[in-house]
């Protein structure tokens, strides 16, 4: 006698053999990539004054963004970049109203999933400042870099490189940056009160490299960058 867990083992696969329409089902999107989205509103480096206000401290805020060529679903990714927070939404839809803090900065973006894949895009990344009650002083949006590019590869023989970066403020007052580089991550503090926005001929080692933007305005507000990172084979 053959034993039960054979016997199991060979039921499921004659079922599976008789259902050709199943594994159809299953593959149908395999190997198939989801199509990435363009952002439409809450617009890049803005400041969005039409959220509907459901509270002293909070608006109501609709995200809207392009419809996927190929896809089926989106989660929306929304990070509070006063103090790191981040939620996620999954839709079926290209827009979807969320409750915000008032004179807060956000940086948001979407990804689009398609069922069956184990693909996903994801759009650009936005950033912008959830309109609040008698807001005169803004928080810079953080950093973004420009060279070295995050991930960017160079060779062995690479001694110096150059951090290029740019932060915008909506009221325009940039102070300074502090700038943290290292080969671990977090980086530690590299070079502090730097009034430009790039430091020309850092050197490197072989490995991987790490670096992070604060910036800082006239009125002590403060923001964080993500943290960089490159490598030198």
């Amino acid at each position: 006698m053959k034993p039960l867990p054979f016997l199991l083992a060979l039921a499921v696969v004659l079922l599976w053999s008789c259902d050709p329409d199943l594994d159809i089902a299953l593959d149908l999107n395999s190997g198939i990539e989801p199509s990435a989205v363009s952002l439409i509103f809450p617009e890049d480096i803005s400041e969005c004054t039409t959220g509907i206000s459901v509270s002293d401290t909070a608006s109501e805020v609709i995200f809207e963004w392009t419809e996927a060529a190929v896809g089926d679903g989106y989660i929306l990714t929304l990070i509070n970049l006063s103090n790191s927070d981040i939620q996620t939404f999954e839709t079926e839809t290209e827009s979807l109203p969320v409750i915000l803090q008032k004179g807060t900065p956000y940086r948001w973006l979407i990804t689009t999933i398609l069922t069956g894949s184990p693909e996903i895009s994801e759009s650009e990344v936005f950033v912008f400042f959830n309109a609040g009650p008698g807001s005169t002083s803004y928080i810079p949006f953080p950093a973004r870099n420009i060279a070295p590019g995050n991930g960017q590869a160079f060779p062995e023989n690479q001694g110096t490189v150059n951090l290029i970066w740019e932060s915008t403020d909506l009221d325009n007052d940039i102070l300074e940056y502090d700038v943290y580089f290292g080969d671990v991550n977090p980086p530690p503090l590299f070079n502090a009160n730097v009034a430009d926005s790039q430091i020309s001929g850092v050197p490197v080692e072989s490995g991987t490299h790490y670096w992070q933007i604060t910036t800082r305005d006239q009125s002590g507000n403060e923001s964080v960058s993500e943290v960089f990172r490159f490598t030198v084979d």
